[in-house]
């Protein structure tokens, strides 16, 4: 499905070891402390944070089972996840991955906007807000992929 060369995996290892150093530099924040020291049963958490809290399902599933996961672990799969939702994005504006230093200019202008445009510590680093927003909107990006295509083929007048 996608066609990748050496130029695509060494600005995917660039953007990944970007998210990692600042996801292993971040300390957990906010309410997320008390979910890691909270020593209830993950279920018991769920239904607590469900009725109590909010109901986000990024929420849920950080308090009832990745909290309790090594926190090294957690930051490393929020920055594999970072990192396929900039490439995501960016095939989804291209409709091709980055191969040229005008690509990776590109993906490094979008991180600068990201940093100083959004709330980026809530939204890459923060682990309930990470998979309220950054997995959920990766996911999303996921889906809209055979759109995307699809609506290419309708430009270019082949359906």
């Amino acid at each position: 499905m996608f066609a990748t060369s050496y130029k695509t995996i060494i600005f995917f290892l660039f953007v990944f070891l970007y998210f990692l150093l600042l996801n292993i530099f971040s300390p957990p924040q906010g309410d997320d402390w008390n979910y890691i020291l909270s020593n209830r049963d993950s279920i018991k958490n769920s239904i607590d944070v469900f009725l109590n809290w909010n109901s986000r399902l990024g929420e849920l599933l950080f308090s009832s089972n990745l909290s309790q996961i090594p926190q090294n672990l957690f930051d490393f799969l929020n920055a594999i996840v970072a990192c396929v939702f900039i490439f995501l994005f960016f095939y989804i504006l291209f409709l091709r991955f980055p191969n040229n230093l005008c690509d990776f200019a590109a993906i490094l202008l979008t991180l600068l906007l990201l940093l100083l445009l959004l709330s980026f510590e809530e939204v890459f680093l923060w682990g309930s807000g990470s998979l309220n927003y950054l997995w959920g909107f990766s996911l999303s990006l996921l889906f809209l992929i055979p759109y995307r295509k699809n609506l290419q083929i309708l430009k270019m007048g082949g359906g």
